[in-house]
């Protein structure tokens, strides 16, 4: 009678294990999976906040940014406003060692000069 009290607990032991380490992955996935939506979410944002700022950068100073870090930290007034304004208003704007603006997922956006486009070079949203 004791030895399968002895298995019984045993075979309930590895079942709860399994059971918990299901729940653990499962937790685990759906945190990595919100964390990407998010990312996805502010890649969205930035690229339409870079491209509004690029069309302004164009129409207000009627010449092209040399590159994405001038758009994001030049400013411009408008007439009879004392106000600086940002023509990017992005709350962080991450620059690798090689001056490149980053996307959310730490890849850097491609800005083409002369066909006056900004996309991101991330797996899966180069056409966005």
């Amino acid at each position: 009678m004791q030895l399968k009290n002895t298995s019984r607990s045993r075979l309930e032991s590895v079942v709860l294990i399994v059971v918990f380490a299901a729940i653990f992955v499962f937790l685990l996935n759906s945190v990595v999976m919100e964390k990407k939506v998010c990312r996805e979410r502010e890649l969205i944002s930035e690229l339409s906040q870079l491209r509004s700022g690029l069309a302004l950068y164009l129409a207000m100073e009627r010449v092209m940014p040399d590159n994405l870090v001038q758009l994001c930290t030049a400013r411009y007034r408008l007439p009879g406003d004392g106000m600086n304004r940002a023509f990017v208003e992005m709350q962080d704007i991450r620059v690798n060692d090689r001056g490149e603006v980053l996307d959310p997922f730490k890849n850097p956006y491609r800005y083409d000069k002369n066909r006056l486009s900004i996309t991101t070079t991330t797996e899966g949203f180069q056409g966005w």
